[in-house]
């Protein structure tokens, strides 16, 4: 890629991405898309119009496709190639092994892999161009009607319906299975197809379920890098294998094509409109609220120090944001691979990934802490520094000299001593190691570079000169930041000038000035004068607003609490759907209580065991209280027979004038319609022993009752970091039965006229979706109130009911109780209670 003709940029006002929107009054509508394809970090959809619109990352310039109209578009890892409506073959973006260079001649198709593209040609004959280090781009002779390029290897679909697959057969990813089938997909290590029967099969690395394919009938199929997914007859979509990015975590709803990409997954809907789930490049430039003392980026993602010593973390959800322990801290640093943290004894502590041993700081107190690739260095109080890495590496071993700041690049690492002259030490083959004379007063390093603010204010940059990546502009600065392939410096005025593989566009940063920067891959934050923190991307094409999208970006805090942030109603709507409708953990513990009115509640211990099997314990009273005097019950549900057994203190039992019985007694269905007490709560017509039978601790009947949604911020349960989500349910629609049920004045017409129409709850989720905490606000209908029961209440009553669930994972064995010990059934004793004119209530809502 060219470097613009004056090797820097100040940074300019942020450029809209293209899109086929129509203007004037107009201008709400929607562009409607045929095609939508996804590659490594970014995404290309052709408009119905033929106009190809494309968002993501863009280092390489694979989100700027060409002018003009397009019938197809396939996007690889770093670049992308479209069939033009005149059957020929445009590509863009990285083309360092040729694989944005097609050959001349029409074609009906076209696809783009890793570093290589093969299309099919109107004459039916396949071509194959880019790296060629196993094969690949040497294509079998026949004729074809589709193609599929891999990383290493690509699939086509011949005209016999058979197929035929080249390149690198590791793990049998070009050994094509026998039969007819309808369609192909290949991705880096694996491939998948429809049969003629329109049932799935898949080959090659098996790892994260690639190959583990879903059963049913579908008409497209589409592989990312671990896993894949697949348009079911009915136009649902349904993925499978594991993606870290949630990119197998599809939207609901119909489409007409999918496309599964490494990060991200995306589909057209049916209606024309594209829905994406998965990573976006936008979420690393969500930035919180609040006040910083510093802030640092890697890869795509943040994190900062806020002025109360917490570490708070923002971006893309991966396997590489780190994940401090609770607790304060005084600095922080990342790094994509290896990221670092003093605590405020002045230990310093770090996560991510372990491959070996040696990427653990020493047990000493530090003052600075910098990270590299699986390492980092530190300075000590007295101003030496501790360096450590990965034993696959080796550590930089520092001098025996003292400095006041570190800066670590891949290879190098560079002190400023008290003199202000700097020291640097390592080898890296481009001279980084070997800085200038003079002083300075801040240094910072690249991958293969670095730069330092002299006395004067002047940037001065060594190492790797290629791009002009040591190349700075003119004028004076306060700070400087340095990435791997450009430098971005905070001018003395509070402005941003960088230089290096950068161009218009490129960091369309927000107004304001700023005291320092930190450089992220695809985004760069700074901090204020303000002590607030702002970030936007760079070198990537925001995801346009037209796109539905739903992403697993999060904070994670090392605090109690978080100021929240506002999200996407739409967004956080289909994240909270996601979430409810997820696989939950099979065998969980959880404790819910709640609260009604100033001193009435209950305290309930609930369990589910590995055959979801339910044991739950309810007391009146406080979780404090001490249940010895307390009244109360216990219920099990084992193998659809539910039990119950009443816990009445005898001084209670004597002052009774109905026989309260001692013993277990089952429960039938028409005492747990009566009560309203099901294994699914909110459907209590359920039978015991249907498949429907949803139980008590599976929340995944509440997806379809959302009907808004908000992210308010983070919060740590129990030392767990979560995303914190408010949503309003629709209650009424919820509990499944309505006022013609029941008669006017029975038990359970009388609940249905205190339901109000909507419950207000939140969900505390951690960083793989499981809900850690689930509250639920219900406040009665007060018009459908007994006027007695109006007259003894100064408010109206709330049921506030909070259940945190911990465990996960443990199995839990739930036995029925023992025959000799069951001595009735539930239902005939109230009925017994009803004749003596006893009236039964759920709970502690009141009912008369």
């Amino acid at each position: 890629m060219a470097a613009p003709a004056d090797g820097e940029t100040d940074v300019p006002a942020p450029t809209a991405p293209a899109d086929d929107s129509p203007s004037g009054d107009e201008a709400i509508t929607a562009p409607r898309f045929a095609e939508v394809s996804n590659g490594r970090y970014h995404t290309c959809a052709v408009a119905t119009s033929g106009i190809v619109t494309c968002w993501g990352l863009n280092s390489a310039r694979q989100a700027e496709p060409p002018p003009g109209a397009f019938a197809s578009v396939s996007v690889g890892a770093d670049h992308a190639c479209g069939v033009r409506t005149d059957s020929t073959v445009n590509c863009w973006g990285s083309n360092d092994q040729g694989q944005s260079d097609p050959p001349n001649g029409t074609f009906a198709w076209v696809s783009a892999g890793n570093l290589l593209s093969c299309g099919v040609r109107t004459d039916s004959t396949l071509a194959c161009w880019g790296s060629n280090a196993s094969g690949e781009a040497e294509p079998p002779d026949g004729p074809f009607t589709e193609v599929s390029a891999g990383f290493s290897h690509a699939c086509a679909l011949r005209t016999d319906d058979t197929i035929a697959c080249w390149g690198d057969d590791n793990s049998g990813r070009a050994t094509a299975p026998n039969g007819s089938f309808l369609a192909v997909s290949t991705s880096d290590f694996h491939s998948c197809a429809i049969r003629a029967d329109s049932t799935l099969t898949c080959w090659g690395a098996a790892e994260s379920g690639r190959t583990q394919v879903p059963a049913g009938t579908f008409k497209a199929v589409s592989t990312g890098a671990s896993h894949a997914c697949g348009i079911d007859t009915d136009d649902s979509v349904a993925c499978w294998g594991r993606s870290l990015s949630d990119a197998d975590r599809p939207l609901r709803g119909s489409f007409v094509s999918v496309s599964a990409g490494d990060a991200q997954s995306c589909g057209v809907r049916t209606d024309g409109s594209i829905g994406c789930w998965g990573l976006r490049a936008d979420d690393s430039a969500n930035a919180p609220g609040g006040e910083f003392t510093s802030v640092s980026s890697a890869y795509d993602f943040s994190c900062g120090t806020r002025s109360d010593g917490h570490i708070l973390c923002w971006g893309q959800l991966t396997n590489l944001q780190p994940d401090f322990p609770y607790g304060q801290y005084s600095a922080v640093a990342v790094h994509f691979s290896t990221s670092c943290a003093i605590r405020a004894d002045g230990t310093a502590t770090c996560v991510g990934v372990k491959l070996n041993v040696g990427n653990e700081p020493p047990p000493l107190t530090f003052t600075t802490v910098s990270t590299h690739f699986l390492g980092g260095c530190g300075l000590h109080p007295e101003g030496t520094a501790s360096c450590w890495r990965d034993s696959a590496y080796g550590a930089l071993e520092p001098p025996d000299d003292t400095f006041v700041a570190l800066a670590v690049a891949n290879s190098v690492a560079c002190g400023l001593r008290g003199d202000a002259t700097v020291a640097c030490w390592g080898q890296d083959d481009y001279g980084t190691e070997s800085p200038p004379e003079g002083r300075f007063v801040q240094i910072a390093a690249g991958w293969q570079h670095a730069c330092a603010v002299d006395v004067n204010g002047e940037v001065v940059c060594w190492g790797d000169d290629s791009d002009g990546k040591t190349e700075p502009p003119d004028g004076t600065y306060r700070y400087v930041a340095a990435t791997s392939d450009h430098s971005c410096a905070v001018r003395t005025d509070g402005h941003i000038a960088c230089w290096g593989v950068v161009s218009d566009g490129d960091f369309a940063q927000p107004g304001g000035t700023f005291e320092s920067i930190s450089l992220g891959d695809g985004h760069a934050c700074g901090l204020r004068p303000d002590a607030t923190v702002a970030c936007w991307l760079t070198r990537a094409v925001p995801t346009p607003t037209f796109v539905e999208t739903l992403s697993p970006s999060v904070l994670t805090s090392t605090a109690d609490a978080a100021p929240g942030v506002g999200a996407n109603s739409q967004e956080a709507v289909a994240f909270v759907i996601a979430v409810l409708e997820g696989e939950q953990t099979e065998s969980m513990r959880a404790i819910e209580v709640a609260e009604l009115g100033p001193d009435d509640g209950y305290v309930e211990f609930y369990e589910i065991d590995e055959h979801f099997n339910t044991s739950t314990t309810r007391f009146d009273g406080k979780p404090t209280d001490d249940f010895t005097d307390r009244t109360g019950f216990i219920t099990r549900l084992v193998d659809g027979q539910a039990y119950i057994q009443m816990i009445i203190p005898d001084a209670i039992r004597a002052e009774s004038e109905v026989e309260i019985p001692r013993g277990w007694m089952t429960i039938g269905r028409e005492a747990m319609e009566l009560l309203g007490f099901n294994c699914e709560p909110w459907n209590p017509g359920t039978a015991l022993d249907s498949e429907a039978c949803v139980l008590h601790g599976d929340v995944s009947g509440l997806a379809d009752y959302v009907i808004n949604a908000s992210i308010i911020g983070t919060e740590a349960v129990h030392g767990v970091p979560t995303t914190r989500v408010r949503t309003t349910l629709d209650y009424r629609a919820l509990v499944e039965f309505g006022p013609d049920d029941f008669a006017d004045d029975s038990f359970m017409g009388r609940l249905y006229t205190l339901l109000p129409d909507v419950v207000d709850a939140e969900l505390w989720v951690d960083h793989e979706r499981r809900i850690r905490k689930l509250r639920m606000d219900i406040t009665p209908n007060w018009d459908a109130l007994p006027d007695e029961r109006k007259r003894d209440l100064d408010e109206l009553p709330v049921l506030k009911t909070t259940r945190e669930f911990f465990d996960f994972g443990t199995d839990i064995k739930i036995e029925a109780p023992p025959p000799d010990e069951i001595v009735g059934e539930f239902g005939a004793w109230l009925e017994s209670l009803k004749e003596l004119g006893q009236q039964p209530a759920i709970g502690v809502l009141p009912l008369a």
